[in-house]
């Protein structure tokens, strides 16, 4: 049985605002499942993006405006937000506070980036 701590994953910095410490992913052994957490900055977030698999998206602190195409909704701390395959997707942090979250997924949907070792 393999036990991961979260306290000694290291936080990397994906894009400006965005902090993140991988969880369960391919670095730790995972095969099938992403799960990680970002500390996201205000008026920060993800661009419109999709994914070939379902992904959840759980709000652990502040809160954060999502949409999924064109219907958006506000989250606020412990709820979460189940993001349907193929769909167009974003969120962004309201100012003045950040948000915390921990998405969840298969990791097959990281496989558009390239280079470098992988986080998932």
């Amino acid at each position: 049985m393999k036990t991961v701590s979260h306290e000694d994953q290291p936080q990397e910095e994906w894009r400006a605002g965005v902090q993140t410490r991988m969880h369960v992913s391919a670095r730790n052994g995972a095969t099938q499942l992403c799960i990680f957490e970002q500390w996201v900055e205000p008026a920060v977030g993800a661009p419109t993006h999709w994914h070939p698999v379902e992904e959840v998206l759980t709000v652990i602190a502040g809160k954060a405006e999502m949409w999924i195409d064109e219907e958006r909704i506000v989250l606020i701390a412990g709820s979460p937000l189940l993001f349907p395959r193929t769909a167009n997707m974003a969120f962004e942090t309201p100012a003045p506070k950040r948000f915390i979250s921990m998405p969840c997924s298969r990791h097959q949907f990281s496989r558009r980036r390239s280079t470098g070792p992988p986080r998932w």
